[in-house]
This record gives C-alpha cells, structure tokens and sequence, in this order.
C-alpha cells in the first residue's frame, strides 16, 4: 500500500517513485500530462486527491508535487527533459525496473553516499517527514514552465481570446475571428484550417483562462453548438480537463469531432511558436508580450 499523507494526499517519495514507474510505462518517455493521467491510475487517487488546489490557486497540489517529483529524479540523474517538456530516462536507468524514492530525496540533499544509499540512522519515514516547503531552486526548465501558466491565467479574458486567436494563425488557421461578447452559446470563435493546401475545415474553438478543470458539461456545450458547417472542435484551457470530460471529448458515437488542448499543451504550443516566450540561455517569460496582446 503507498504511504499516504495528511488527509490522505501521497508523500513526494511515493510520487518521486510512482513517476519513474509511469515514465516505464509509457516506454521510457512521456509528457507531463501522460505522467499524470498515469500516476493517478497506479496510485487510484480519488477526485478529493485530485481537486486539492494550492494557496495561489495556479495549479493543484498534485501538479504542484509532481513537478517537485520530476525535479528530484532529474537532479539524481534519473531523468532527463526537453526545452517542450518531454521526459525521459536517462539510459543509465534505462535498465532498472523501479527506483527507491526516499533514496533519490537523500542523494539530492545530501543525506546519501554516491551509491545512493542512506546514510546512519536516516530512513524513509524521516525523509517524508522533512519539510519540503523550504527547497532548493526547482529545475529551470518547470519553473518558466509555471511561471507561464501563472501569466496566462491572469491575463483578461478578451486577450486570452485575442492570444488564442494569434496562436491559431500561427498554427495555420485562416479566417479567425471571435464571437466577440456575445459568447455564442460555448464559442468563442470561428476559423478554417486547409489540410496540404487542398482540403478545408471549418473549426469552432472554446478558450477558457481558468484554474478549475474543464467538466464534461464544458464539452457537452462546444459539441451542441457545433453547426452543420463546422466539422470540428478545439477546446483550449490553460487548465486541464476531468475524466469525464476527455471521454465525452473522444467518444465517437457522438457527433462532432472535439480536439482538447490543457495548460501544458497551450505551453508547448506557445514556446513552438515563440509566442512571449524568449530563449536567454533558458527560456525567459516575455510578461510584456501578454500585458500587450
């Protein structure tokens, strides 16, 4: 049984461990959201788990603990990730089945020998007991990666819009435009995508800057508001979305084709196409990008 904390939440050592065990078994790399989607199904978190936000509200404290999770592996050298927040393990471990978390904690502060052993009388239950809010730097790369996401769900809501509408013209959509202030029964606006320049398709798309994760309900909306003349639609969060609603998303007994695309995707998508994003040796937050847009 995973060791559990106050109010039932996971300890960062049993998250340290069951984020190797799901980067295993994604084949040895995944993005954050596959490391997610496949943390709670190993450890069965339930939804209580899962909506505990943080004080600042950015992020739950699951995405919070896990970022923390991917920093230590990182630093032991356990792991390794991509400018677009890609991780994978590092072919010294490509061999090795399962880590000990309590050991990767104690390497990465010190308390273990090169061999990664603990040292005296330290253990595992006293390293889930150090207090973790007083750290060392997270790793560059996840924290302009929040930084960002704290920028984007305090941007207004018409320059979201107007930012979603920029990426998706870079993207290759043409003919974008919103629904301005009327909110068109869940759609925010309208654009044409030309596959290989031959074929069109007409796609309605949904923003929502938000902390709370997008229901079904969310979904349910976007797809009956969906016309004869739009094939497809694209939901855009700077959140992410519950169970239910990446199966409402994908069912395909349902008309309408939705594509989804979380925080974590918009950040990719944003850095792929320097969109407020500046490499200055490491990726710097543009915030005068988005004050502007």
């Amino acid at each position: 049984m995973p060791r559990r904390g106050m109010l039932g939440f996971p300890t960062r050592v049993n998250l340290i461990e069951n984020t190797y065990i799901a980067l295993k078994n994604c084949g040895s790399s995944a993005t954050n959201e596959e490391i997610y989607n496949h943390v709670v199904k190993q450890m069965s978190l339930s939804d209580d788990v899962l909506n505990v936000t943080r004080s600042d509200g950015a992020e739950t404290k699951l995405q919070y603990e896990l970022r923390w999770a991917r920093t230590y592996l990182k630093k032991a050298n356990v792991i390794n990730n991509s400018s677009r927040g890609i991780w994978s393990i590092s072919p010294s471990h490509k061999n090795i089945e399962q880590i000990i978390g309590s050991d990767i904690v104690s390497h990465v502060r010190g308390l273990a020998t090169d061999s990664m052993q603990p040292v005296g009388n330290i253990n595992a239950d006293q390293v889930n007991n150090i207090n973790f809010e007083q750290e060392e730097q997270q790793d560059e790369n996840e924290v302009w990666r929040s930084e960002l996401l704290s920028v984007l769900q305090n941007m207004g809501w018409f320059a979201f819009e107007r930012l979603c509408m920029r990426l998706l013209r870079e993207c290759g959509f043409v003919q974008v435009e919103v629904t301005r202030q009327t909110r068109d029964r869940g759609i925010d606006g309208y654009g044409k995508i030309r596959l290989h320049g031959l074929v069109s398709i007409n796609v309605a798309f949904q923003c929502k800057r938000q902390q709370a994760k997008v229901t079904s309900e969310d979904i349910v909306n976007l797809r009956g508001a969906l016309t004869a003349k739009m094939e497809k639609g694209v939901f855009i969060t700077t959140s992410s979305y519950t169970r239910d609603a990446v199966a409402e998303a994908s069912d395909p007994a349902k008309p309408g084709q939705i594509d989804l695309i979380d925080g974590e995707e918009l950040i990719d998508l944003l850095l792929e196409h320097e969109l407020g994003v500046k490499l200055n040796s490491v990726y710097k937050v543009d915030r005068e990008f988005y004050n502007t847009i």
